[in-house]
């Protein structure tokens, strides 16, 4: 539709109606080519030629839009708009018909900016998975900037919500830790209630703010710091200059303890743990637990849980392996309701003692040197325990935003708004990691732009190392592609020792780019500067792989 060209005599509404009509039949994905911040729905900024200004805006009114003289060469021209969403939908549709008016030079939505909604708790910069600018970790490793969860922008959307119920199932929770003590869920008969009496009739006597299943009593107070740290990242307190802060500065957390001080919990009480949640109102449940045996009755309480609308978020777990081979309980159970959470370092590499899967693991998060809540204070602590919190407390708050959601839609939205990124690509079903931001407004992040595979020459590579490698290996090899800016391979086939056994990736000056370990098989390696890249392979002196293949070269 070209504006300029509208035919004489056509209704006064020709205009909006077509715009309306075209905003319903077009595909959210353009809205990402041209912005990823909301804007005004309806709303654009034209910028005109002076001498053009007084007759487009005689046009519009003739069109029966409204246009307002922002300065001399700038007009803000407003349609009937149905939602944000449709307008959000074509709005590159928009842009250029209005551009093909005559006189027109630039238009752009009326994009709306906010403060940023960063809270003021003293050891928040240290918190890189929700905040990451580079800082330095409790490792020692310099993290990437913008390799974090993007919550931020999403606070600008929601900073959670009391109506919002969600089970820690865990060692417990202390909520004399002042940034919980805010959030604990209470159940509000047995507080107000007489002591030893179940006040509320649900089974259980004194559970105000959850119940123990280890000492079967009410008191469900952490004895150990996991259940705590978990609940810190979910739910600590935020904007109260205290502490930290958590996904959700406001919530509800209910304490549901069924493992014990040792860290080790039953499989009879991991059952009424989950019972219990579901039948106290609980809409999400985060698991930081797991172990290899198969438990039909563990995995009927969680269909129970699901057929009650409950999202079942769950941690991979840390033995560095395929769990698409090896399975992970509850997290490998193929249920529409469970996600299943991998850990992610500072600078977007998946953690060696992270498991994954193709198909049996979903997401990844921040879980390498998480600060968060504890008995004892503010500990750092790593594991898929520490990153399945993060895709949990996004949950929630995406709840708070939209509280109509499902359990598969709140699954939906978060794989399906996944940042890509290459090195998790084949390692788990999303490809990506956990983005708020993007999981609250429903955009699709853009592609890795450090992914090798957008390189523009990919060219066919046979190079092996021996199968198996030998003890005590210490080999380089070398690939060239004369004159290339920019180089990397793919390696069919990569099994090494995981954390033992190791492929350093190198330049031509030796500058290290990666080192890798364990198990990568259909991947990439970084992107290398020069023309050339160079493996160097060493092996400790007990237990070898079967090494690696590399079957392709990308270059340009």
């Amino acid at each position: 539709m070209n504006l300029s060209k509208i035919p004489k005599g056509s209704s006064p509404l020709f205009l909006v109606y077509i715009f309306a009509f075209s905003l319903f039949t077009r595909s959210a994905n353009s809205f990402q080519t041209i912005d990823e911040n909301s804007f005004v729905p309806g709303e654009f900024l034209l910028q005109v030629k002076p001498e053009k200004r007084l007759a487009l805006q005689k046009f519009f009114k003739n069109q029966k839009m409204k246009s307002k003289k922002i300065n001399e060469s700038t007009l803000l021209l407003k349609f009937n708009s149905k939602s944000r969403e449709s307008f959000q939908a074509d709005v590159l549709n928009v842009v250029t018909n209005l551009k093909s008016l005559a006189g027109v030079e630039i238009v752009e939505p009326n994009y709306i900016y906010h403060i940023s909604q960063a809270p003021n708790d003293p050891m928040y910069s240290q918190l890189w998975g929700l905040h990451n600018s580079g800082q330095t970790d409790s490792s020692g490793s310099v993290g990437i900037k913008g390799v974090d969860i993007n919550v931020e922008n999403a606070w600008n959307l929601s900073t959670g919500s009391k109506d919002v119920v969600i089970a820690v199932i865990d060692t417990g929770v202390d909520f004399k830790i002042p940034d919980l003590n805010e959030n604990a869920w209470t159940n509000l008969p047995e507080a107000k209630g007489l002591p030893q009496v179940d006040d509320d009739s649900n089974g259980y006597i004194d559970d105000i703010h959850g119940f123990n299943f280890v000492a079967d009593n009410g008191d469900a107070t952490d004895d150990n710091g996991h259940g705590s740290h978990c609940s810190g990242t979910i739910g600590a307190k935020g904007n109260d200059k205290y502490g930290v802060a958590g996904i959700n500065w406001d919530t509800r957390i209910m304490a549901v303890k069924f493992i014990a001080h040792d860290g080790t919990g039953t499989l009879a009480n991991a059952v009424k743990a989950i019972d219990y949640a579901r039948k106290n109102g609980a809409r999400i449940m985060s698991n930081s637990w797991g172990g290899s045996s198969d438990s039909q009755i563990l995995k009927q309480a969680i269909e129970e849980a699901e057929k009650s609308g409950i999202l079942f978020v769950a941690a991979a777990g840390n033995d560095g392996t395929d769990n698409d081979k090896s399975a992970f309980y509850p997290a490998s159970y193929q249920l529409d309701n469970i996600i299943s959470v991998a850990a992610l370092n500072n600078r977007a590499r998946l953690s060696n003692f992270s498991n994954f899967g193709r198909s049996t693991t979903h997401i990844a998060a921040p879980g390498e040197y998480i600060l968060s809540t504890t008995p004892k204070g503010f500990e750092t602590l790593s594991g898929t325990s520490m990153a399945t919190p993060h895709v949990s407390g996004v949950a929630a708050l995406l709840l708070s935003y939209d509280p109509q959601l499902n359990f598969r839609e709140l699954k939906a939205r978060i794989l399906d708004n996944a940042r890509p990124l290459f090195r998790l690509k084949n390692k788990i079903s999303s490809g990506g990691m956990l983005d708020a931001f993007a999981t609250l407004m429903n955009i699709k992040p853009g592609p890795d732009e450090n992914d090798p595979a957008l390189l523009k020459n990919h060219e066919a590579s046979l190079l092996a190392s021996p199968h198996p490698y030998a003890n005590s290996v210490d080999q380089t090899f070398k690939i060239t592609k004369p004159g290339a800016k920019k180089i990397a391979i793919h390696f069919a086939r990569f099994e090494t020792e995981p954390n033992y056994d190791f492929v350093e990736v190198l330049d031509a000056n030796g500058k290290s780019y990666d080192k890798m370990s364990g198990y990568h098989n259909d991947q990439y390696s970084e992107i290398v500067e020069g023309d050339s890249i160079i493996l160097h392979m060493t092996s400790d002196k007990s237990i070898n792989g079967y090494g690696f293949d590399i079957d392709e070269t990308l270059f340009e």
